[in-house]
């Protein structure tokens, strides 16, 4: 029987369930972590029987699902197939001026030019694009 199929994660997420969670975990966790907790979450998907995922955002993990992703494909993590969008796309207004600016995990307004360096192999990456417009 084939697996399930969630087409809607946040696999990079592990937020406190607090007011200030989002804006905690983006604070107090490094990339490098919260790469090893996506590693963690994938591998509990595919023990609850998701054998593919769609991720729409790496909620402040920059690049990280892409390399998760490929780290999975290459066998040296365990979880479900990937389709990554890395970064999110926010509507101009959406979240807070300054939050996050400047900072991994800062979503950009879709009229927002994204910063040329971050056009490299990573941007070539994404499997698909996520937008709240």
């Amino acid at each position: 029987m084939p697996g399930l199929v969630d087409c809607h994660t946040h696999i990079m997420a592990r937020i406190p369930d607090t007011d200030d969670g989002y804006a905690l975990n983006l604070a107090t966790k490094s990339q490098a972590f919260r790469a090893l907790e996506g590693a963690y979450n994938t591998r509990i998907t595919l023990n609850a029987g998701f054998t593919a995922i769609r991720d729409v955002e790496s909620e402040g993990s920059e690049y990280a699902d892409v390399a998760l992703r490929d780290a999975i494909s290459q066998g040296l993590a365990e979880g479900p197939r990937m389709q990554v969008a890395t970064r999110a796309i926010a509507a101009v207004g959406q979240y807070e001026r300054g939050a996050g600016e400047g900072k991994a995990g800062a979503k950009r307004s879709a009229f927002q030019p994204c910063p040329s360096a971050r056009m490299g192999r990573q941007q070539q990456s994404k499997d698909f694009l996520v937008g709240r417009i």
